[in-house]
């Protein structure tokens, strides 16, 4: 059997049922529009696949009552109806904008003409494989069986089926994935077609009706009523029916029992959804019923369907779950999801040829006295734009029709209400669901104003503005930039606890109501994820990670990055940024905090610059989000140490604090705005404290000694800044700018500032002598000096004074690192001997003596051992400190040769005591350690041909310590200095005998 055609079945099945079927059959199945008839009185035309009902259709019962909607099988997936009350699945296409917005994420399908003509394959196949053409011309027909009609074998003739099948050729429907201006210049009148819905199943059926749609016409088949949702053109729903709806609505009040009964019992699929896609998870999901959902996925049910609007089930919840956070209630969630008219942007506007097939995307008017309204001001103006259909005029709806819409709803509940147990059931629920949703449309939030969720402001914008704020400040009143103070950090322990946990007396039923509220939402959502909810698919109206952030909820965030979702997608609709660009963008509170915590644990990369359309100039060099944070004003110092610790986090993932915008880095502003976030930078072990900080190539050391600078800070915070600077590794004896000048360390620089100073006129000088005009390389220094006072000029001199008392630490420490290496050689060299037998190879150990102690010899092999360079061991190690003890407790002038076993032993015991506390200590402090860090590098040798007093480099005269000759002095009055000062100098004791 093939094409138009009759068949009758008798005698099937236990009872001897008498069957037959009228319409069209593609090789022995039944296959297109057709007409079942059965033997209890049922009738069945619709559209059929492969034996199987498949796609639009209506089953027609003795007793006046249709069961209508999309069929798969025996079972109906699609209904044309929905419930008579306001959407809970919150219908994105109800808003005035709304149609617009979601179409931009419809599939688009391409309608392509299908080849059926006189194409012989198997000749061609004859011919390639190198048959003579006359010859393959009489044989092809031996390639394929004579009886073969199993389409799906590679043996069946499928073209001899096809062309006798669509006598007047078809088309066939093809996802258009990328859109091509190509496509319409080729054929101008061609008119795409938007799907039905995304999913899968659905596609499918589409596909199919479109490439049977010239049969439709024989069997009067109304494909618009019951994809629209007109279900009052149609007669009073059958019982099979009325299950579905059951089900949709028992799925989302939570009746497990029910919902059990009629997927396992009344043979009602557990996919079936309502006229605007709708699914029975959708539902659930909607009343955050977890045990219907975990049921409806153990019984088949799609956990990432689709609904109309383009949302999945987990959209839907995420979707609810930032309303609920954000106050909305839900008469205004759809508006408050959608972006205004005037900055929305749909794909539509460029694609003139689009159209629905078969399809009128209208919400149902709602019965009277429904709640769902919306206040005039906030209702955008409707879409003037026209939108083409392609639904024949038969198929269109009268307006009396439309008139009786009501009172059709009204007869299906008041006509069941002495039948059967499914009509009793279905009235019962039908009345609560109402009565719930009605109740929850009447409920009040405190929130009543209407704002977009997803707006997020411009951050290079924000960082811009900032800025020019900072530059106005500065020049009006130059000791007013720095606002606050220098504080000690504290931890964030008891003073902020109440901030983050409140008194349960304090939570009113409101707040607990809510935290209820989303305490189902977030159980919800991590059902779905844990049944194979897929974030990547959900788009609409945002992607799922978007509205985690914004709902600020880090342990949904972290199941969704689990799942499969992008950490580090950039989000074109949301000025190209990323999940973490996001979370900075939310004002500072404890939950940001942990949402920024979570994206960066999770992998989120903090190392790149910001872009903004607005400012394309800087797309390449644009800020950073430790520019961001810093511009941020806050109003409270809860707000400032939330700010610190998102800064810290930012370090700790390496986010670069010395990339400059618009010539200032992080560092550079940090210092500038406050002490405490400053330290925060200088704390990191990742910051570079001698990098250049701004566009006068300063670091940071040079900036502090600016005399436009310096005089804005304290003395005491400059000094605690100086120490915590030092302590960090900041090194003053390295090479420094400022603006295009080069000074060998920074107290070239500082002397040539305070040289300038002393050259200008004392204050008491009534009449000052005309000052010599200053050379060119003198200009930028004298602009660096700025205008001191002599008490400033003091504490100039005593911050100066601090940095090298530093270096002259530095450069011991450098001297005594030397030493140890040199010794250490020496032990590994005769590491066979005992370690008073490698005293007699150790020609230094005067030296020795005088610098190093035991302890500070441990203290710089825990660094040493680091090296790849250096050779590690337990008893090199003891072997090193013995020699080192012995040195120290034998006083000058004695034998080193002749050792006792009484002094071996005191040495040996000494060193174990030693090595035992190190153990119980298990690891250096960082401060510790930090101190001897930049002394491991191999160029450092050249930062400390200095003088070991003054600290600057040599001219000519260089006087050199007579007894460990290891320091060096530039001047007699540098050695008179050095020899009053204690703990500077070891030799000088041993000098002044």
């Amino acid at each position: 059997m093939h094409g138009m055609g009759e068949y009758k079945w008798q005698h099937q099945g236990p009872n001897d049922i008498f069957a037959s079927y009228e319409g069209y059959f593609y090789a022995n199945t039944m296959h297109g529009y057709g007409t079942m008839s059965y033997a209890d009185g049922r009738v069945f035309s619709g559209l059929y696949y492969n034996n199987m009902r498949w796609g639009p259709g209506i089953e027609s019962h003795i007793n006046l009552q249709e069961n209508v909607g999309l069929w798969r099988g025996s079972q109906l997936i699609r209904l044309a109806w929905r419930p008579q009350a306001p959407s809970i699945t919150l219908d994105l296409t109800s808003a005035a904008n709304g149609k617009d917005f979601v179409e931009s994420y419809r599939t688009m399908l391409l309608p392509k003409p299908s080849t059926v003509d006189e194409i012989n394959s198997a000749v061609d196949l004859l011919k390639d494989s190198g048959c003579d053409p006359l010859l393959a011309s009489k044989i092809w027909h031996k390639l394929y069986p004579k009886n073969c009609t199993n389409v799906k074998s590679a043996a069946c003739n499928i073209q001899l089926f096809e062309r006798n099948y669509y006598t007047e050729g078809c088309y066939s429907l093809e996802e258009l994935h990328e859109w091509n201006d190509e496509i319409t210049d080729a054929e101008p009148n061609l008119e795409i077609h938007y799907a039905w819905n995304n999913s899968k199943t659905i596609l499918h059926i589409m596909k199919h009706c479109y490439r049977h749609e010239n049969q439709r016409s024989t069997y009067n088949i109304n494909i618009a009523g019951i994809l629209s949702g007109q279900r009052f053109l149609f007669k009073s729903p059958g019982i099979h029916e009325l299950n579905c709806r059951t089900l949709l609505m028992a799925s989302y009040l939570g009746y497990l029992s029910k919902v059990a009964q009629l997927i396992m019992e009344s043979n009602v699929h557990p996919d079936v959804a309502d006229c605007q896609g709708n699914s029975t998870i959708m539902y659930a999901t909607a009343g955050e019923q977890v045990e219907i959902i975990l049921f409806l996925v153990e019984v088949g049910a799609d956990i990432n369907c689709y609904n109309d609007s383009c949302c999945t089930p987990l959209g839907l919840a995420l979707m609810k779950l930032l309303c609920v956070q954000n106050d909305i209630p839900i008469s205004t969630i759809v508006q408050s999801l959608l972006p205004p008219t005037s900055t929305q942007q749909s794909c539509t506007d460029k694609i003139e040829n689009v159209s629905e097939w078969n399809i009128v995307r209208e919400t149902p008017a709602l019965s009277p006295g429904r709640p769902f309204t919306r206040s005039p001001s906030k209702v955008k103006a409707p879409n003037t734009k026209k939108l083409k259909s392609s639904i024949s005029l038969k198929d269109a709806p009268k307006r009396k029709q439309e008139l009786l819409f009501e009172k059709e709803i009204n007869s299906d509940t008041n006509s069941f209400e002495s039948f059967s147990d499914s009509e009793r059931l279905y009235t019962s629920i039908n009345s609560e669901f109402i009565m719930k949703i009605d109740d929850l449309f009447q409920q009040t939030t405190a929130n009543n104003i209407l704002f977009y969720l997803f707006e997020v402001h411009d951050m290079v914008k924000e960082v811009i503005e900032n800025d020019e704020d900072h530059k106005k400040a500065t020049e009006k009143n130059p000791k007013k930039a720095l606002s606050k103070e220098y504080k000690v950090k504290t931890k964030l322990s008891k003073e902020l606890f109440p901030q983050i946990v409140e008194d349960s007396s304090s939570i009113t039923s409101a707040d607990k109501a809510k935290k209820e509220t989303l305490d189902r939402i977030k159980l919800t959502i991590l059902q779905l994820c844990d049944n194979g909810a897929d974030p990547c698919l959900v788009n609409c109206p945002q992607p799922s990670l978007v509205m985690a952030i914004l709902a600020s909820c880090p342990e949904i965030i972290s199941e969704l990055v689990s799942r499969g979702a992008d950490i580090n997608m950039n989000y074109s609709n949301f000025r190209n940024y990323t999940a973490l660009d996001l979370a900075i963008s939310l004002p500072f509170t404890f939950v940001n905090l942990e949402t920024i915590r979570t994206i960066l644990k999770a992998g989120g990369k903090a190392n790149h610059l910001l872009q903004s359309m607005e400012y394309p100039e800087y797309d390449n060099n644009g800020p950073t989000l430790l520019h961001v944070v810093l511009s941020k004003t806050t109003e409270s110092d809860t707000e400032e140490e939330i700010r610190g610790h998102i800064i810290a986090l930012l370090l700790e993932h390496d986010c670069d604090p010395t990339i400059q915008f618009k010539g200032r880095s992080p560092m550079d502003i940090a210092l500038s705005k406050s002490l405490d976030i400053f330290d925060i930078f200088v704390k990191s072990p990742k910051t570079n404290l001698n990098t250049v900080i701004n566009n006068s190539n300063q670091n940071v050391l040079v900036k502090l000694f600016v005399a436009n600078f310096c005089n804005t800070l304290s003395l005491t915070d400059r000094l605690q800044i100086l120490t915590n600077l030092m302590q960090r590794g900041a090194n003053p004896l390295l090479e420094c700018y400022n603006g295009s000048e080069k000074y060998q360390n920074l107290f070239v620089f500082a002397n040539k500032i305070m040289e300038n100073f002393e050259s200008q006129p004392k204050q008491h000088d009534t009449k000052p002598k005309k000052a010599d005009k200053p050379k060119k390389e003198d200009k930028l220094a004298s602009k660096s000096l700025g205008k001191l006072t002599s008490d400033e000029v003091e504490d100039y001199k005593q911050a100066l004074q601090l940095v090298k008392e530093y270096a002259r630490y530095l450069h011991i420490t450098w001297i005594q690192i030397k030493l140890v290496k040199e010794l250490s050689d020496i032990v590994q060299r005769y590491k066979h001997r005992h370690w008073s037998m490698i005293i007699k190879e150790h020609k230094n150990w005067k030296q020795m003596k005088l610098w190093v102690t035991t302890r500070r010899c441990l203290e710089i092999w825990n660094v040493l051992r680091s090296s790849q360079k250096f050779v590690n061991g337990k008893n090199i190690l003891k072997n090193l400190l013995c020699i080192v003890e012995f040195y120290n407790v034998t006083p000058f002038g004695k034998s080193l040769t002749k050792i006792t076993a009484e002094l071996k032993d005191s040495v040996e015991k000494q060193v174990k005591g030693i090595l035992r506390e190190q153990e119980l200590s298990k690891a250096m402090s960082d401060s510790t350690l930090s101190y001897v860090a930049f002394e491991l590098k191999e160029d450092a040798d050249q930062c400390f041909k200095v003088c070991f007093e003054c600290a600057m480099p040599f001219q000519v005269e260089r006087i050199e310590c007579s007894c460990c000759k290891l320091v060096l002095f530039c001047c007699e009055n540098c050695v008179k200095v050095n020899e009053e000062c204690i703990n500077y100098h070891p030799c000088i004791a041993i000098l002044k005998k």
